[in-house]
């Protein structure tokens, strides 16, 4: 966040980056969660402990299961401030699976496997 803000604070980097038209804010943090910002409210969920066989593609399967929902769930940008944490947790289920095996594509999931991953 300093890095592309250029601040040192948490409250202002995300003060910062609700310029323009800029309407949810979403920052990873890796093994320990994820948070999501609207101008309204924020909300945390933490990531799935998985053991990790390789990184690769994590962080493009997260940002790519939130885009399949928000596709899904057919939302605007008028809508957008509605998001919920089941958004989060499917896409920490997705970058889940993805870090547990090899290799960027082969550890692409299914949607059946991440459904499976919630029973």
């Amino acid at each position: 966040l300093e890095f592309i803000t250029g601040k040192t604070q948490r409250d202002e980097c995300i003060e910062f980056l609700f310029q323009g038209n800029v309407k949810v804010v979403i920052i990873t943090e890796g093994p320990v969660g994820a948070s999501i910002y609207t101008k309204e409210r924020s909300f945390f969920v933490p990531s799935i402990k998985t053991s990790v066989v390789d990184t690769t593609g994590a962080g493009d399967a997260f940002i790519g299961a939130i885009i399949a929902k928000l596709l899904e769930y057919r939302i605007t940008i008028e809508t957008l401030v509605e998001l919920n944490e089941d958004l989060i947790r499917f896409a920490h289920r997705v970058s889940s699976h993805v870090i547990s095996r090899y290799g960027a594509i082969p550890s692409m999931p299914t949607l059946d496997d991440i459904e499976s991953l919630s029973s």
